[in-house]
């Protein structure tokens, strides 16, 4: 009579997640420690920085993002083996002898900001590895450039940061903070982020993006907001470049400027040279030069839509290379850019951070961008398998299962052959979105909501609960 093998067992993470393993060892860690940081001396505790980075990707994968979340994780022996460098002969579980997590909110207090920056680039270039030729476009690597924001609550020295907005109502209550970011085109990953008050203008922080770039070739692709001078200026300054929608009034002015007339035929390609206006506001440590560059006409006629009229500039002169078609079938898909940012937001669960203090908010933004990367780097390897886009695989399926497999862990007989990274791989591979060809494009956009208990809470709490306490009074009188 045979015995089956059933159930599940638990796995380290170095066993699910061999990427996390093989990028962020003890060693490797010093080192990206010195590079930030030179010279700068720090003591490995119980809670080592590999330890401690570990928890920040834990806590954003997990539903559960709160400290003690992560504090029982390592009672429970699931990172034991994780740092195999590790002198003690004792399991980190079986040193661990008090329940608070106070050990572990210093430890993340602790870890450099930069070195979480840090280790979110290591990613995405391992990513930009694996993807090889197939995550180039004519021999660029494609960013998507585009901005969203974050919420905050107003505590600690986050108001004095980023300060509050306002309208005629008052000032609101939730701190909000402008962020752009930069996407790989093909793997997904976050390359670059900068973040500042709302108050800043999306292009401003385009100077501070930009310039954390760690390639060569690299082509940016953004929409009509971004479709200024000073985007090209900074572009160019850093020998990169670009492929932008222009407004129709910001384009019509650069034909005028240039000599060209404004009434074009679809599918138009004239040469000019980019001059800042009187009403640019060019970077002034920038140099300002004559851009050259391709003004791109097309008329869109969808079916059953009334046309619209697309105006693209680019740098990239040579019409034999880069046809019309090739480019704006790239710059429609810009519009990826904005499901990475529901990826974020959404299934990540980084809309909103419940912190009290900017380095603390900027620390949880690097360390989810990490999470996300790391996320998409396992797309790619599942969707290179496949001979498929990343993009076509569902994010939310495949960090459910990357969840799964590390809360609960995998069947038994998965574990017994030694194969857990490929099963997951494979797992992923078959997460594939739903072709919906017959999808229309005028769904309105609005959510058939639940009705609300309460009315919505404007303003501060305390005075609310102060007029609360008035409207009370005042009822026991009468």
């Amino acid at each position: 009579m045979s015995t089956k093998t059933t159930g599940s067992v638990a796995l380290q993470p170095e066993d699910l997640l061999p990427l996390f393993g093989q990028l962020f060892t003890r060693s490797r860690l010093k080192a990206l420690s010195q590079e930030v940081a030179p010279g700068k001396t720090r003591y490995w505790r119980i809670l080592t920085p590999l330890i401690v980075l570990w928890g920040f990707v834990y806590q954003r994968l997990n539903k559960d993002h709160t400290c003690d979340a992560y504090s029982s994780h390592l009672h429970s022996g699931a990172v034991d083996h994780l740092d195999e460098a590790d002198p003690h002969q004792e399991p980190l579980s079986q040193r661990l002898q008090s329940e608070s997590n106070s050990a572990y909110v210093q430890g993340r207090n602790r870890l450099p900001l930069k070195l979480l920056q840090r280790t979110g680039q290591v990613v995405m270039q391992y990513a930009q590895e694996i993807a090889g030729e197939k995550g180039l476009w004519q021999g660029y690597r494609v960013r998507l450039l585009d901005g969203t924001t974050f919420r905050l609550p107003p505590k600690g020295d986050l108001v004095a940061t980023y300060g509050q907005n306002s309208n005629q109502h008052g000032l609101a209550y939730w701190v909000q903070v402008r962020a752009v970011l930069a996407c790989d085109w093909f793997s997904q990953t976050v390359t670059a982020v900068s973040t500042a008050a709302y108050q800043i203008d999306e292009t401003e922080l385009v100077a501070q993006v930009i310039p954390q770039e760690t390639s060569d070739a690299v082509l940016y692709v953004a929409d009509r907001n971004f479709g200024i001078y000073r985007v090209f200026q900074t572009i160019v300054a850093y020998q990169h470049q670009g492929l932008i929608r222009l407004r129709s009034r910001q384009a019509l002015a650069l034909l005028r400027r240039t000599g060209h007339p404004v009434d074009l035929a679809s599918d138009t390609s004239l040469t000019l040279a980019w001059l800042p206006s009187e009403k640019d506001q060019p970077f002034t440590d920038l140099p300002t030069p004559a851009i050259a560059g391709r003004f791109i006409f097309r008329r869109i006629q969808p079916p059953g839509f009334r046309p619209f009229d697309v105006y693209l500039f680019t740098t990239l002169t040579d019409e034999q290379v880069y046809s019309i078609d090739a480019l704006c079938h790239l710059y429609c898909q810009r519009w990826n850019v904005e499901v990475h940012f529901r990826h974020v937001k959404t299934a990540l669960e980084m809309e909103s951070f419940d912190v009290q203090s900017s380095d603390l908010f900027q620390k949880e933004l690097a360390a989810g961008l990490l999470t996300y990367n790391l996320i998409c780097v396992l797309m790619t390897q599942a969707a290179l398998r496949q001979n498929l886009w990343p993009h076509r695989l569902s994010f939310k399926q495949c960090t459910r299962r990357i969840l799964d497999a590390l809360t609960i862990g995998v069947p038994t007989h998965v574990q017994a052959t030694g194969q857990v990274a490929d099963w997951l791989l494979n797992r992923l591979a078959k997460c594939k979105l739903p072709n919906q060809p017959n999808k229309v494009a005028h769904e309105p956009r609005k959510a058939r909501g639940k009705p609300r208990v309460y009315p919505a809470l404007k303003g501060d709490r305390a005075s609310a609960r102060q007029i609360h306490l008035l409207e009370m009074a005042d009822a026991a009188k009468s």
